[in-house]
């Protein structure tokens, strides 16, 4: 447990620092009406991390027999993450959720289906063709298709400057909080196991656990931007105690528009879905006879095990929030 709590330590800092630069570079006046405007490291980033789970995945998908080609998947996930960045640049349609922008997307998701399926031709032997197809498109999904969402929420003409940014962290923290949450209390007090052949070490108890942490937090994001409303801004002069507030205020500008029932029926949402997708992990991983996806960080695993909740909760925000509420 310690390793785990020490290496997270890391992770946490490596990430706040991450989504830090990129708000403050978008914040800077140089950069306005600019790609730079819109998002920086996060975009390139997730397209890094995106590669990195697709290389993790194609390895299980081999174990279990079948062939995905990683390069075209490699290309295709990263061709999706960065289209929202530049459309909201004006350099792909007028922005991230213009229609001709969504367009481009499936336009973007059909080539990368069928490009798939063509370089599956060039293999001599196809007496598995049809399972490294869909192995293929396994990979486009989960790698691309998934996390794209995450950049159409940074790069929002809604969501002007750093407050992409902050938003998008703010998902990632109440969904991975419902990840920590459910691992104290299933440690501590868990006894009912949830899905046994699926994930042993999981119980009911973990799962309450972590709804209600995330939940919890999310509220208190929510209490936190309400508390802060008079500090939309400051000036050069305000004191730190002032400048920290507007801080706060901005990081958590996902719930500008919130009320407190939404930000705990979001807290509710982003758990149950985050915690799916880490039991679908499981069953890839126990497919492929693999604890973990990769060796990457001690206590973890690799890059997959750590990003399975946020790729899957990435549209169920980006729905609830920009759709269904409308609050962004």
């Amino acid at each position: 447990m310690a390793q785990r709590i020490f290496f997270g330590a890391i992770a946490i800092s490596i990430v706040f620092g991450l989504f830090s630069a990129d708000a403050h570079l978008s914040s800077l006046p140089a950069f306005s009406g600019t790609l730079f405007d819109r998002g920086s490291f996060l975009p390139l980033a997730l397209a890094l991390v995106s590669t990195m789970a697709v290389a993790e995945l194609a390895n299980m998908c081999r174990a279990i027999g079948s062939h995905p080609n990683q390069n075209w998947a490699s290309v295709s996930c990263v061709a999706l993450i960065l289209a929202p960045w530049f459309s909201a640049a004006g350099l792909l349609g007028d922005g991230p959720t213009n229609l001709e922008a969504v367009h481009l997307q499936y336009f973007l998701i059909a080539i990368a289906f069928v490009g798939g399926g063509f370089v599956a031709l060039r293999n001599k032997d196809v007496t598995t063709g049809l399972s490294d197809v869909a192995s293929t498109w396994l990979l486009i999904i989960y790698g691309g298709v998934l996390p794209s969402f995450l950049v159409v929420m940074r790069c929002d003409s809604a969501l002007p400057g750093p407050v992409g940014a902050w938003s998008v962290l703010c998902i990632i923290i109440v969904c991975k909080v419902s990840d920590i949450g459910a691992y104290f209390t299933g440690s501590f007090v868990g006894r009912t196991p949830l899905i046994p052949h699926v994930s042993p070490k999981k119980s009911v108890e973990g799962t309450l656990g972590g709804i209600m942490v995330s939940a919890l937090v999310s509220f208190a994001l929510f209490k936190i931007h309400s508390a802060t409303l008079l500090y939309t801004n400051v000036s050069m002069n305000a004191s730190l105690a002032d400048k920290q507030l507007f801080h706060l205020h901005q990081i958590t500008s996902l719930y500008i528009r919130m009320n407190g029932t939404q930000a705990l029926i979001f807290g509710v949402v982003m758990s149950i879905v985050g915690q799916l997708g880490d039991l679908l992990e499981s069953v890839f991983k126990r497919s492929a006879k693999v604890k973990d996806s990769a060796h990457l960080v001690p206590g973890f695993g690799g890059i997959l095990d750590m990003v399975d909740s946020p790729f899957a909760v990435a549209p169920i925000a980006w729905f609830l929030l920009t759709r269904w509420w409308q609050v962004l």
